[in-house]
């Protein structure tokens, strides 16, 4: 790989969030969280006007006093799904999450009030103090709303907000919420409330992160393709890299993402005269064995075809996914590769990317829009939407429980829970290993093939693992020559759309031995290849 992008989450700016005047609490997909709002511990009511504050002119100076006829009914921490940390005056244990909290990250945390009958439309400051462990002081934030509404999730104009630090976020912080309003020094010596409303109702409860070290890692590969007289390959710039993890980061629950950019590969087959990405997701699979990275490494082309996208009856293809492996494993790191399209528009190009990655870490597609197969059947909810309220923790805005899942063909997207909690248990599996004290596990020669239908395909060698649990009696690769024949098991998965199979299976020794190859499933021969089709790749490993 000839350079190294290396991005993470930016250090955000701790502040009290919300916007300006809205009539629609469910106008939230585009809805920002926009500015004017107070910061620290001050209470600026939002207008730009730090000292708009009730006196009487003649020195009766304003003060803080508990707030009276409201209380805090829930809140919550958003990093990119909606998960309830508090209700009912008590803290939400941990068996009872929507979903996983990642440290380090920074997210949204928001609060619901509730009014009484009597309560009169006024501003209130609503104060969060949060024990960050290690750090000695509580650190305080306050936001001032003007409460004339009941509150509501799906608008930043009728909760209370704050943008919480990356830094701030870590296993042990603990959290308060407390409400005040602001009156004359004269009638603050008066007041017969003793106490703020304050949630939890009693002492903090705990914000509630994992403690999991969340990584995703990426590169991304340029397709030089050249066709019939075409030659071209998409220019991927440092701002391009940058759309891709922060896209990334968005929706996946993880602390960084991190991008490098390979040297180009060239792909001189027709690409659009195909039903699907085959030949070049072979291509792709090839390239990351002779990296020789390790297994938690995904691995994405991005290609401009010289003669348009693959497709069939039902569709142009924009991308597809070496394959949607189920469990995070080592074994599985040849299916950690897909290809997309490069678009004109660069957010175009960043949803397919997240999409088809998603397939790449287990995710089948949520049911909204499918042309190509049925979908995750245990997708909970029968539309492909999210059901739940997310929050962007670049773009500030807060979406819709309306929306649909990433994994769909609906727009717009974003992330559910479901989908935020299957990636985080891949993640956090995949980024253990980059911790492991114990000595790697042990690599072998092994043989790979892409067969089609029609029992045409690729094969080539690599060095990898594979657990013997994978491979199945009834699928076998045999091997014959002069001086006799071998019969290996073999493990056998699909790809993510068409009807090409993924063959893995242990190779023999000295494969010039022998002169040809065959497939078998189910006692039926699906694939014959002489041995001299098949690369060699594992004698051409690259040292990393």
């Amino acid at each position: 790989m000839n350079r190294s992008i290396l991005l993470s989450l930016g250090i955000l700016v701790a502040i009290a969030v919300g916007c300006g005047p809205n009539d629609d609490p469910d106008e939230t997909e585009g809805t920002g969280t926009g500015t004017g709002t107070g910061t620290g511990t001050g209470t600026d009511d939002g207008d730009g006007d730090s000292s708009e504050t009730p006196g009487d002119g003649d020195g009766d100076a304003p003060t803080l006093v508990p707030a009276q006829g409201i209380s805090v009914e829930s809140a919550s921490f958003n990093q990119g799904v909606t998960v309830t940390i508090g209700i009912d005056g008590a803290g939400v244990e941990g068996s009872d999450r929507e979903a996983a909290i990642i440290a380090k990250r920074p997210g949204l945390l928001r609060a619901f009030w509730l009014r009484d009958e009597a309560f009169e439309s006024r501003k209130i400051v609503a104060r969060l103090i949060l024990n960050v462990p290690e750090v000695s002081d509580p650190v305080v934030l306050d936001t001032t709303v003007m409460v004339d509404h009941d509150s509501h999730k799906g608008s930043l104009n009728w909760s209370f907000d704050w943008e919480v630090l990356g830094e701030q976020v870590l296993p042990g912080t603990k959290y308060k919420i407390e409400l005040y309003e602001t009156v004359a020094a004269s009638v603050a010596a008066t007041w017969e409330v003793a106490s703020a409303p304050t949630l939890p109702a009693e002492g903090s409860a705990w914000v509630g992160v994992q403690e999991s070290w969340q990584e995703l890692k990426l590169v991304v590969v340029p397709i030089r393709h050249q066709f019939e007289g075409c030659d071209q390959m998409p220019e991927v710039t440092e701002e391009d890299l940058a759309v891709f993890q922060r896209e990334l980061e968005e929706v996946n629950p993880v602390e960084f993402v991190s991008v490098e950019l390979h040297e180009p590969l060239i792909h001189t087959a027709s690409i659009g005269t195909k039903s699907w990405f085959d030949g070049l997701l072979s291509a792709m699979q090839q390239v990351r064995s002779v990296d020789n990275v390790e297994a938690n490494y995904y691995y994405f082309g991005l290609v401009d075809s010289c003669d348009g996208n693959p497709g069939d009856d039902a569709g142009t293809v924009g991308g597809q996914a070496a394959g949607t492996p189920l469990m995070a494993t080592k074994d599985v790191a040849n299916l950690r590769v897909a290809v997309g399209t490069s678009y004109p528009n660069i957010n175009t190009t960043a949803g397919t990317l997240v999409h088809e990655l998603g397939h790449t870490q287990g995710l089948r597609h949520a049911p909204c829009g499918l042309v190509w197969d049925a979908g995750d059947p245990d997708y909970p909810n029968p539309d492909g939407i999210t059901e739940t309220y997310g929050y962007g923790i670049y773009s500030k805005l807060l979406h819709s429980n309306t929306q649909y899942d990433y994994m769909t063909y609906c727009s717009p997207v974003w992330v559910s829970h479901y989908h935020w909690n299957k990636t985080y248990k891949t993640i956090s599996t995949l980024t253990s290993w980059d911790g492991e004290s114990q000595a790697p596990s042990p690599t072998r020669t092994l043989l790979m093939g892409a067969v089609d239908a029609k029992g045409e395909g690729t094969w080539w060698t690599y060095t990898g693992t594979l657990s013997p649990d994978r491979l199945d009696a009834t699928m076998r690769v045999t091997f014959e020559g002069p001086n006799g024949t071998v019969e290996h098991d073999a493990w056998v998965t699909d790809r993510a759309h068409g009807t090409t199979k993924n063959v893995i299976v242990v190779a023999p020794e000295n494969l010039d031995r022998f002169s040809t190859l065959t497939f078998s499933a189910h006692g039926k021969v699906r694939a014959v290849a002489p041995m001299q089709a098949v690369k060699r790749l594992h004698l051409e490993i690259k040292e990393r």
